[in-house]
């Protein structure tokens, strides 16, 4: 029995003698157990030479009841209760309070001034590591001296909290400091002191640099290692990692080089078992990312060093949100690399996915059970690392449901961002490239304007930052790419310019080995070519094309890696569409056969694959033989778009598809139900749009396709389908305007509640550009903006009944019955043609009639090309503009209005038809009222044989209107204020006042309120009476710009307002002119579109949609001196009981008339009508009035 053994005996024995509960003897024995268990199993008497007791935790338990017992003022019962609590915690797994009661005993200790000088050196030691320990995880707390792999997770990702660990770590330090000094100590217990204080240092020690200094100097402390358990197996490879560590840091790619070839070795050498290998990974596999780009190898040494740790190892969760953030960044910055057949990409993403929400869940999970910010914003960093990999999955996949999660996850982590954290450019970037995409799979431009937004403020943010990021500037580059695509649609040659010069920027900044790099300059040399067609640079042309050849002259045609195959096919894709200018018949071979070994590989994604077919169905459309092959590719692509048939490239695969079946005409092409197939999926693009702007990106084209289409159908001798093309294409942007005031009622017939609740509680606006993060909060919410609830109600409504109001156009006998309620005789579209147009007529028996109009051949006009030309110098050479508008004017009879009067007059029954003309294209733009042939000595004009009404569209005639045909009452005259930049209108009051004094004696006169009798003419006072007035009469400016919505008349400036009253704001608002049975436009333009012709969209088409029943309009600039002689005539007529189109066509007959009679005109209308130089006769001075809306003539009403 050892002496130990016999005292313990001998107190425990006694102890059991005594009654029970507590009692001063047994308190003393208590202690002087605890006191014998200490000493004996630390051996901390210098004199005691016995060997040391084994610390079970039995053992231990027993010694601190005793000594906890004592009197707190014993400095001697202190240390040793000091002493069995910090071993109990460390070696015997005691409970976490352990920690505090052992500091408590041992600063107490330390502080008392009877302690024993033997004593003290032990509380000092002690107290040291426990100032230390006190601030890491248990799991980070070493338990022998040579686990300092565990240090190394420390410095990877452990975070202190600063405030309370400071002081305390630096106190420990100073204590260890003085016992490594002491000679009191043996060897290795000094040595674990001086390596105790180093770790804490490392803990303190903010900068990086110095901290791998400390850790390089640690691990150099040959004598220390020496005397510590285990160094000989760690130590080498710990060394390497430091060193490499810090190599990375300097920057220096040779130092690094050097580095991590010498951790390399030792790594190959280390065993899968050593744990130091899992760290030698992580390590190597950072560096072969952030140093050289290696991201195959970084990938590899980051997945085996994951693999190795086991899941309770305290580095294993800091390693696999190292992995989740490598793992994500690969695939974001390389989504194309190379792998193994059959993988395409697809389990790395998924594992990204995997990892990313395993780290995001535990990042939550701690910053709840901490409360801590820097965890908050941990979580925070973690959930936009989860919203990078759903991104990419979303890429890959595709689908609804895969874009809100991403676009919800990345808008629940950004505001919870800090301010100024490093994430937030790649985070804002982010979503911008989210709603981007959503963009390119469905066609709402409303996600495009938003993902400019936040690219913009991206870009920004990172040219801001205080040093270049490679993953940033490849992430502007790729957002520049995206903006100058959105640009190019929305033909905004300004925006073009501008992401194409942050591209070059991103591409010159990018190192020249950086996996993005070519790929962007393939982007690059592509929007340098598109710019170069669009403009018709020849040199240009060959130049971006020889750009794109070298960059894809690097990768050899049967390159495994996905990205070097995604640059030939962008150089194969622009090879061919140069072969198809040049009709290049080699060229176009070449680069088909290289498109097709590109579509044989499992490479690319659903969308690019749909970008590839398409491109492969046109090269094989223009090669001999290749037809059939073009239609099996389209139909291939078709059948890859939504299940809901939507999608951006829908229109354009299906019109492609339509024009190859009309050039096969098999016996089961149908090439025109296919071309209306391309019209629905057009106007279903245009239906999703927020907002009339973007609506015309999408309708630019329908016209041209729609005229097409109807040229087939009345080829195929099918009339009634060639209505439905026409009725297709035209007004999209109107149509959308008036048909969505009902969608809550739509949504409820087709079953869905749900959504008629969200639309009115939401109203779809369009997106105002505003700060993003603010966009991010209100804007968007759970990842849906107002144009993702308008394509889930477009979605549902095409699906049901209410499709007929949405796509289904009007057909003849419906247009035949509108014809019929609104007393006209004749609906007539003219179509342009290659041998000969076409005018397609519909009477109320609603039967449609195609008749042939050589005139409109397109080898005969001519006439209507100088016009157009001459139209855009009107303002500077007025009297060559007039002489074409004189051209016009004869052009447009023979063979043209000639054969359509003819036609409509047996339609007539006083032989003076009602016509309701719908001009295509180009011929919107010709006064077809005032077509002309000599009479005599007099030229005589149609609207001398018939009336001439407008229509955008038959559906604008055939929707119901409520038109009153009581005497105009509440009249409004409107005269020029007189406000902004444009001349006053000299005659504008003289107008007014002359229509007021003969005809409204007791209208409202708005205007400029000095003039006697006038009130402040504001946009709002105007809009007012549009909701109230019966006729509204304005004479003011007008203008019309090459983006139709822009165009607006020009009123009162009022509360910092430019006074202007646009095309969009009355279209965002229909229904809003109901009360408005006639609106006269005396303006310039107010009928006038000079682009995108088949969407009609004046302001006088818009009135319309807006309510007003009946518009007079102008098609070009009017003259302020003339304008108001004939709208004095006009109102006369109109007054006399004439309908506004017959008023409108016997004041242009009395204009039109030399011998007209002057008499019942007022004095000042009397000077301007006999002013030599301002012929009345003239169809400059007359013939831009228009009429639109429903033309009823009134019972009793004469010549």
């Amino acid at each position: 029995m050892t002496e130990f053994a016999r005292r313990i005996g001998v107190l425990r024995a006694e102890e059991a003698t005594l009654p029970p509960g507590p009692g001063p003897r047994r308190t003393e024995i208590g202690v002087l157990k605890g006191m014998l268990i200490a000493d004996g199993c630390l051996r901390l008497r210098p004199d005691d030479d016995a060997p040391a007791v084994p610390a079970s935790r039995e053992l231990l338990d027993e010694g601190i009841a005793g000594l906890s017992g004592g009197t707190s003022d014993d400095p001697a019962r202190l240390v040793r209760l000091g002493v069995l609590l910090f071993v109990r915690l460390r070696v015997a797994e005691g409970p976490e309070r352990d920690a505090e009661d052992a500091i408590t005993a041992l600063r107490t200790a330390a502080v008392h001034p009877a302690v024993a000088p033997v004593d003290l050196p032990i509380c000092c030691l002690l107290l040291g590591q426990s100032l230390i320990t006190r601030h890491l995880p248990k799991a980070l707390r070493a338990t022998r001296p040579g686990e300092l792999d565990r240090v190394v997770s420390i410095m990877a990702g452990f975070q202190l909290d600063r405030a309370r660990a400071v002081p305390d770590i630096t106190r420990g330090i100073a204590f260890l400091d003085d016992e490594a000094a002491s000679d009191l100590w043996p060897a290795p217990v000094r040595a674990w002191a001086r390596m105790s204080a180093q770790v804490g240092r490392l803990l303190i020690e903010e900068d990086l640099g110095r901290r791998l200094d400390l850790m390089i100097n640690l691990l150099s402390d040959t004598e220390g290692l020496t005397h510590m358990a285990g160094t000989e197996d760690w130590l080498p490879a710990l060394t390497a990692w430091a060193e490499l560590r810090k190599a990375r840091e300097s920057g220096s790619p040779e130092m690094t080089r050097e580095a991590a070839d010498k951790a390399d070795d030792i790594f190959g050498a280390l065993t899968p078992s050593d744990v130091m290998r899992a760290l030698l990974a992580q390590e190597l596999g950072r560096t072969s990312l952030d140093t050289f780009h290696d991201l195959e190898e970084a990938l590899r040494y980051l997945t085996e060093g994951e693999e190795l740790l086991s899941a309770d190892h305290p580095y294993f969760s800091i390693m696999r949100s190292i992995l989740a953030d490598v793992t994500t960044i690969t695939e974001f910055t390389d989504p194309w690399r190379s792998r193994p057949p059959g993988e395409v990409g697809v389990p790395a993403v998924d594992r990204a996915v995997e990892l990313a929400r395993e780290v995001a869940a535990d990042a939550r999970r701690k910053a709840s059970e901490t409360g801590s910010a820097e965890d908050a914003s941990d979580a925070a960093r973690q959930e936009f690392l989860l919203g990078m990999t759903l991104f990419l999955r979303w890429i890959r996949d595709g689908g609804d449901e895969a874009h809100r999660e991403a676009a919800s996850v990345v808008h629940a982590a950004l505001p919870r961002l800090p301010g100024d954290d490093r994430t937030i450019p790649a985070a804002m970037g982010l979503f911008g490239a989210v709603l981007s995409g959503t963009h390119l799979a469905h066609g709402s431009l409303q996600h495009a304007q938003a993902a400019r937004t936040f690219f913009t403020t991206a870009r920004d943010l990172v040219r801001a930052g205080p040093e270049e990021n490679t993953g940033l500037t490849m992430m502007c580059g790729v957002m520049a790419s995206m903006r100058a695509q959105e640009a190019w649609e929305r033909q905004e040659t300004e925006e073009f310019a501008k992401a194409r010069d942050e591209l070059a920027w991103a591409v010159g900044v990018l190192p020249a080995d950086h996996p993005w790099r070519r790929f962007l300059a393939g982007i690059l040399a592509l929007l340098r070519l598109q710019h170069a067609i669009g403009a018709n640079d020849t040199n240009e042309v060959r130049s971006a094309l020889a750009e794109l050849a070298e960059l894809g002259d690097a990768a050899p045609p049967d390159t495994d890696r996905p990205w070097l195959q995604g640059l030939n096919v962008m150089t194969a894709s622009v090879s061919l569409m140069y072969g198809l200018l040049e009709d290049d018949e080699p060229q176009i071979a070449a680069s088909v056969e290289a498109l097709e070994r590109a579509a044989a590989t499992e490479t690319f994604s659903q969308a690019q694959r749909l970008a590839l077919l398409s491109t492969l169905a046109q090269g094989q459309l223009a090669r001999p033989g290749g037809l059939g092959t073009s239609i099996a590719y389209l139909r291939e692509a078709l059948a890859l778009l939504p299940p809901d048939g939507g999608g951006a490239m829908a229109p354009s695969l299906l019109s492609t598809l339509a024009e190859a079946l009309r050039r096969r005409r098999g016996p089961d092409d149908d090439a025109v139900g296919t071309g209306l197939l391309a019209l629905r999926a057009q106007l279903r693009g245009v239906l999703l749009q927020i907002g009339p702007e973007d609506g015309m990106v999408g309708a630019r084209t329908a016209g041209r396709l729609a005229t097409q289409v109807a040229a087939w159908a009345l080829e195929d001798g099918e009339p009634a389908r060639a209505v439905e093309a026409l009725e297709l294409g035209r007004g999209m942007v109107l149509h959308a305007a008036t048909t969505f005031t009902s969608t809550p009622e739509l949504l409820r017939e087709a079953g869905r509640e749900d959504l008629a609740e969200q639309w009115c509680a939401r109203r779809p606006d369009r997106l105002l550009p505003a700060d993003p993060m603010n966009l991010l909060l209100t804007a968007v919410t759970g990842g849906e903006m107002a144009a993702d609830l308008h394509r889930r109600a477009v979605t549902v409504l095409a699906e049901r009944p209410a499709a007929d109001r949405l796509f289904t156009p009007p057909v003849p006998p419906e247009l035949g019955a509108a014809l019929e309620r609104a007393g006209a005789d004749a609906l007539v579209y003219l179509c342009p043609g290659t041998e000969h147009g076409w005018a397609l007529i519909i009477g109320r028996n609603g039967e449609p009639l195609a008749e042939p109009l050589p005139g409109l051949a397109a080898a005969d006009t001519e006439p209507l090309r100088r016009y157009v030309e001459a139209r855009e110098r009107q303002a500077v050479d007025r009297a060559d503009w007039a002489a074409a508008l004189g051209d016009l004017c004869d052009w447009a009879w023979p063979g043209i209005m000639a054969n359509v009067l003819a036609r409509c007059v047996p339609l007539a029954a006083d032989g003076r038809p009602r016509i309701v003309l719908v001009p295509t294209g180009e011929l919107g733009l010709v006064c077809w009222h005032a077509a002309r042939r000599p009479a005599g000595e007099r030229l005589r004009y149609i609207c001398e044989d018939a009336v001439i009404s407008y229509a955008a569209s038959g559906r604008q005639l055939a929707d119901p209107v409520t038109v009153a045909h009581a005497a105009r009452t509440a009249a409004v005259l409107v005269a020029d204020p007189g406000d902004g930049d444009a001349p006053r209108l000299a005659f504008a009051v003289t107008e007014t006042e002359a229509l007021r004094d003969a005809f409204y004696q007791d209208g409202r006169m708005l205007g400029d309120e000095a003039e006697p009798g006038f009130e402040r003419g504001t946009v709002a006072a105007v809009r007012a009476a549009l909701r109230t007035a019966t006729m509204v009469h304005l004479a003011t400016h007008g203008v019309a710009y090459a983006t139709p919505v822009d165009s607006a008349l020009m009123l009162g400036h009022e509360d910092g307002t430019d006074g202007r009253l646009r095309l969009a704001d009355l279209l965002d608002d229909p229904g809003s002119c109901r009360a408005c049975e006639l609106l006269v436009l005396s303006a310039c333009v107010t009928d006038l579109t000079s682009a995108v012709y088949d969407e009609v969209l004046t302001l006088s088409t818009a009135f319309r949609s807006a309510g007003v029943a009946e518009v007079i309009g102008s098609r070009w600039l009017v003259d302020d001196a003339t304008t108001p002689v004939m709208m004095y005539v006009f109102h006369h007529e109109l007054n006399r009981g004439a309908d506004p189109a017959e008023a409108l066509r016997r004041s242009q007959c009395w204009m039109a008339d030399p011998g007209r009679d002057l008499a019942e005109l007022p004095n000042d209308l009397y000077h301007l009508a006999t002013e030599p130089d301002r012929p009345l006769e003239d169809p400059a001075s007359w013939a831009a009035f228009t009429h639109q809306g429903v033309p009823a003539s009134r019972p009793g009403c004469s010549e």
